[in-house]
């Protein structure tokens, strides 16, 4: 039976996809200038199992991308209450909430920073050792 093939170029930057190798996984080529790995990178940044920062989902991170305010998890400790109550369905109380859960996300461990990070390879496992 014939695989399916892939795509030369990433659907949303249009960059190369290139596949090692020894990996099974064809990947875009982009990296930060591809809006969707940025956009991946940052939910993976704040989920409960790396920096736990509540409230900074799928549809905030969208926003957020979409304007320019966040191009990479650092971008998040800049974030203004002003910018996050301008977004659309965010209102003072919630950008203040978000604003909260991103300062108490400042105190982490070591481990979960680096799983946060994203790093190849560099699993939560790993990431303790």
């Amino acid at each position: 039976a014939r695989g399916v093939a892939l795509p030369a170029g990433c659907p949303v930057c249009g960059s190369p996809v290139l596949r090692e190798a020894d990996e099974a996984v064809a990947r875009c080529s982009g990296g930060y200038a591809c809006a969707a790995q940025r956009r991946e990178r940052i939910l993976h940044f704040a989920s409960r199992r790396a920096m736990d920062i509540e409230g900074l989902g799928d549809k905030l991170v969208d926003q957020l991308v979409g304007a320019g305010l966040v191009d990479d998890p650092a971008d998040i400790y800049e974030l203004t209450a002003a910018e996050l109550a301008a977004l659309e369905r965010m209102g003072e109380k919630s950008a203040d909430k978000v604003l909260a859960a991103i300062e108490r996300s400042r105190e982490t461990t070591l481990a979960r920073f680096l799983f946060a990070l994203g790093i190849r390879d560099v699993g939560e496992a790993t990431a303790l050792a």
